[in-house]
């Protein structure tokens, strides 16, 4: 089971931690804490870095992705994940690539209706790669729910209703309406 040592964890504050350094799926991580010390409370939280594509610079990082949309919407999970578990939701950017966000279970994210339409969404970026060399299947891990904010899409609009285009020599003309 494991250790808390008498820490209960809250976000903005500032850790001195060790134990051995492990990988799990291609990313880093501490396992087997002996110490946990904290040294500061109530840190201003880093401000996410705007990206275009999750990778090795997104791993462990806050990170931001606008104007996505889900590939699915009945990938979300509407109910309630079971406790420790994740869902994995692919998403597509107005690039075409597509990524995945990590739902986890221990946020206010699995049990609501799933995002309509573009989205902007802010979180951690990690990795599940069970193969070495480990250079494959990132995912963003949003917090909670609102990481995931309505996303502000550029309008485009016309000052005329019809307008008129003549090309000289060997074409036609054409009209847009």
């Amino acid at each position: 089971s494991p250790k808390t040592f008498g820490y209960s964890v809250n976000e903005g504050d500032s850790v001195m931690i060790q134990g051995r350094i492990g990988q799990f799926q291609g990313l880093v991580q501490m396992d087997q804490l002996d110490t946990v010390i904290l040294l500061a409370s109530g840190k201003a939280l880093k401000k996410p870095t705007l990206v275009t594509q999750l990778g090795e610079s997104t791993e462990s990082n806050m990170v931001v992705m606008r104007r996505m949309k889900l590939v699915d919407a009945a990938e979300w999970p509407s109910t309630a994940l079971s406790a420790n578990g994740f869902k994995s939701v692919r998403m597509v950017g107005t690039t075409g690539r597509v990524d995945t966000l990590n739902i986890d279970a221990e946020t206010n994210i699995d049990g609501n209706p799933a995002p309509d339409g573009y989205f902007d969404v802010v979180g951690i970026g990690g990795q599940f790669d069970a193969s070495n060399p480990f250079t494959s299947r990132y995912v963003l891990s949003p917090r909670y729910m609102s990481d995931i904010t309505v996303s502000t899409l550029p309008v485009v609009s016309f000052t005329q209703t019809t307008d008129s285009l003549f090309e000289p020599a060997d074409s036609f003309r054409m009209d847009f309406k």
